[in-house]
């Protein structure tokens, strides 16, 4: 087995592989940074939330889990939009 990356995080989750993108995504939860690695190098996103887990939708496009609810996230863009909030005025309660 060999690291991929030495980036360090207070809580890594929601590691996946994206098909068609090719790319490797996880999340420091705590942080709130997706990353993203290409085979070769690794970026981070800020986020504005804790984000947990996260599916692909299309070449462009992952659905996000976080602490509100589920979000779209334009990976060209980072525009991030609610698809469904969860008792997002509730703090104990997360997707």
């Amino acid at each position: 087995m060999d690291i991929l990356d030495h980036t360090g995080c207070e809580l890594g989750e929601g590691a996946f592989w994206h098909p068609e993108r090719g790319e490797f995504f996880w999340f420091d939860i705590m942080g709130r940074k997706l990353y993203r690695h290409d085979g070769e190098s690794v970026e981070a996103r800020d986020l504005p939330m804790l984000f947990s887990a996260a599916g692909w939708i299309d070449c462009e496009t992952l659905v996000l889990s976080g602490e509100e609810g589920l979000f779209r996230y334009n990976l060209v863009t980072s525009l991030l939009s609610p698809l469904f909030l969860i008792e997002a005025d509730d703090a104990s309660t997360r997707s």
